[in-house]
């Protein structure tokens, strides 16, 4: 289900604001990211682990030193490739009354406070730059 129905739920079922937005792209991301990372964890090569454990290794030392060090770097990737989506998707998110950067440009917007609407671009721009 897209963060922007969840948003609407939560929306509806909070009040608008700050913790609606962060709920909804919450909910939406830790699901996305649960189904990335156990994809990585499935196509993992078993030989290693499996010559860990011939060795006596136990459990939590073949967690350390066979799943961890081959899955690190993508959990990593995957992470930061969401972070930049979900800075992304807060401007969308604002819009429909769940806070954050859209809140704050339509509330510009309405007023027709261009300098400030020029500002919020700017800094979104620069936001979405560094999470890059």
């Amino acid at each position: 289900m897209p963060e922007l129905l969840w948003a609407l739920i939560i929306v509806f079922v909070l009040k608008p604001g700050l913790l609606a937005g962060a709920i909804a792209l919450a909910i939406h991301n830790f699901g996305i990211l649960g189904k990335l990372c156990s994809e990585v964890i499935e196509n993992l090569d078993s030989k290693p682990l499996l010559n860990l454990a011939s060795c006596g290794a136990t459990k939590t030392q073949i967690f350390f030193y066979g799943i961890l060090p081959s899955v690190y770097d993508k959990f990593i990737e995957y992470i930061l490739y969401r972070f930049e989506i979900i800075t992304r998707t807060t401007i969308v998110v604002g819009f429909i009354g769940a806070g954050g950067l859209g809140q704050q440009f339509k509330l510009s917007m309405s007023y027709f406070n261009y300098s400030e609407i020029t500002l919020l671009l700017l800094c979104y721009f620069i936001l979405v730059k560094l999470t890059e």
